[in-house]
């Protein structure tokens, strides 16, 4: 059963620019190892969302932005790995400052932009963002347990 009143909130982060996806292979995290994911992570105690976007895309990948650059697109509620229940709110970010680089070579062995047609071996979750960014307005999804691994 999943604990709804004790849920994780994460924050991703959907770089785009002509075309391309800022895209950041992971490596012992033990989570989606080997795929290609957009950057994120667990928001902080006493953090605001929007500020572990910002947080967590600088960390990653040592690019800056403003946090009202962040344009909300999707929300999925994730029971993948039940009964943890993660909320992860996904951010579309179109203008930054700074050039990607690998900033967490313990978590990830590869960063920078792909196209966005013919992405590397991408996670699950980046498959469903680039599939619910041409919606209009923001999308809500539910990844019920094992649906995101049953192919991978």
């Amino acid at each position: 059963m999943i604990d709804v009143y004790n849920a994780i909130l994460v924050a991703t982060i959907t770089v785009v620019d002509s075309g391309k996806v800022l895209l950041v292979k992971r490596k012992k995290t033990g989570f989606m190892d080997g795929y290609y994911a957009t950057p994120g992570g667990h928001v902080d105690p006493k953090e605001t969302i929007k500020g572990a976007a910002v947080r967590e895309l600088r960390e990653e990948t040592g690019l800056v932005i403003k946090e009202e650059d962040l344009e909300l697109f999707h929300i999925l509620q994730d029971e993948n790995i039940a009964p943890k229940n993660y909320i992860s709110f996904r951010f579309l970010v179109r203008r930054w400052s700074g050039t990607p680089k690998l900033c967490e070579p313990d978590k990830s062995e590869d960063v920078g932009f792909f196209d966005i047609k013919n992405p590397p071996n991408l996670s699950p979750y980046v498959k469903l963002d680039l599939e619910v960014m041409k919606n209009p307005g923001v999308t809500f999804s539910r990844a019920e347990k094992g649906e995101f691994y049953k192919n991978s």
